[in-house]
């Protein structure tokens, strides 16, 4: 199998790189930084400047033939086994599990419930409950994220894709709609909830998912 790890820039942090490349279990995989931000300053720049560096990749993964991407965002902090574990779930779509380092600290993954879309984040409670084992789920976000290459040959990285979900004035990162494709194609989405990653913020702490207490901070 032909692995590809990615991981787009903004603010890489060291200990993504030491883990990406100690990852055990896993003997041959390529590994791929992009930073590429033209748009920084600018209006939705962000969104833009994503979209950017997801094409590169999308690029680079068909036509050099990768079978799995593995995507890893420069602020999260994965175990050194997680390629390994996500590896073992026969799915399109597998993820690890964070908290966003936003607001809340919510946990990345929505639950798979009976609506058109993607269903709601999962509470910590939720996630305590079903800790350890892996679930099927709507969306697990791109902090640390499995993708085929079924996924990939059928979604189209661009921006007018991206604003005829979303429009103009409904912007939101560029996950989200990319899980919607994946919800309304069909492609099985899970996570593994042993699959355990920090999300470091600015200030040099990381959030990390915790079983007794739904998450805890450390410094890095």
């Amino acid at each position: 199998m032909k692995i590809l790890t990615f991981c787009m820039t903004y603010r890489l942090e060291p200990e993504v790189v030491n883990s990406l490349a100690r990852q055990e279990g896993v003997d041959f995989f390529d590994t791929f930084f992009t930073k590429d931000n033209p748009h920084d300053g600018e209006k939705r720049g962000q969104y833009r400047n994503m979209m950017i560096n997801w094409m590169k990749m999308q690029e680079v993964a068909l036509s050099q033939k990768y079978d799995k991407v593995w995507m890893v965002e420069s602020d999260t902090i994965p175990p050194i086994d997680a390629l390994k574990k996500l590896l073992e779930v026969d799915a399109p779509i597998v993820s690890g599990l964070y908290a966003s380092r936003h607001g809340i600290f919510s946990p990345n993954v929505m639950r798979k419930d009976n609506c058109p879309g993607l269903g709601a984040i999962m509470t910590w409670p939720e996630v305590q409950k079903d800790w350890g084992k892996t679930i099927e789920c709507s969306g697990g976000a791109t902090g640390c994220v499995l993708i085929d290459k079924s996924v990939l040959g059928g979604y189209k990285f661009d921006m007018e894709a991206y604003n005829d979900i979303w429009g103009e004035k409904t912007a939101q990162s560029i996950d989200v709609p990319f899980m919607e494709f994946c919800w309304k194609n069909g492609f099985k989405q899970m996570a593994r909830l042993d699959v355990i990653c920090g999300h470091k913020r600015p200030d040099g702490k990381v959030i990390w998912p915790d079983e007794k207490r739904g998450y805890r901070i450390a410094n890095a």
